[in-house]
């Protein structure tokens, strides 16, 4: 995000960022799902996307320098919080709670239930849900799309919730793809 906001400026690092992450995390999960229940091992998946990542480096590094160089001429410095950053952060830091806690219990809970291909459809879901909302949440002023992620995390979140009580796969996939809405999108986005 420091490197695309000095190369674009920060409104368009943002809108990068928050594409290409939640863009990135849906296909892997899209993806690996796909891959597995065409009959490809796990562990096949795994050395795809290794080489993938070498790819991906080797592209990185031929990428621009930043226009402007840091004032000290240093290559790395903490993160700054400005003054009323807190919002933003708690948004993001909540919203990525979510996200992990689905991440981590979903496709265990899914595959008691029998559900095995289950898990990286939910992780897609959640994923989709941001990155279809970010043009929306982009032309939002920050502070209500913050407001308005709230509100999806907490109805996406009790969408998932449901989903595992009354094991239904669809509503998980629901309140996966509300929570995703503000997880990648609304909070997210608000919150840069």
């Amino acid at each position: 995000t420091a490197w695309a906001s000095r190369l674009e400026g920060p409104a368009r690092a943002a809108s990068l960022t928050g594409f290409t992450s939640s863009a990135g995390f849906g296909a892997g999960a899209l993806l690996t799902s796909a891959w597995t229940a065409a009959g490809g091992a796990a562990v096949t998946a795994w050395w795809i996307w290794l080489v993938g990542v070498g790819l991906v480096t080797l592209a990185v590094l031929a990428l621009p320098a930043p226009a402007r160089l840091d004032p000290d001429g240093r290559l790395l410095r903490l993160p700054a919080f400005p003054p009323g950053s807190g919002l933003a952060g708690a948004s993001i830091a909540l919203g990525w709670g979510v996200a992990g806690t689905i991440v981590a219990v979903v496709p265990g809970v899914l595959s008691a239930l029998g559900f095995s291909g289950g898990s990286g459809l939910a992780l897609a879901s959640m994923l989709t849900g941001g990155v279809l909302i970010q043009p929306f949440a982009r032309r939002l002023e920050a502070r209500r799309a913050i407001a308005v992620g709230a509100l999806t995390l907490l109805l996406g979140t009790l969408g998932v919730a449901a989903g595992l009580a009354l094991e239904s796969l669809w509503l998980l996939l629901a309140g996966a793809f509300v929570a995703g809405t503000s997880t990648h999108g609304l909070g997210y986005i608000g919150g840069l």
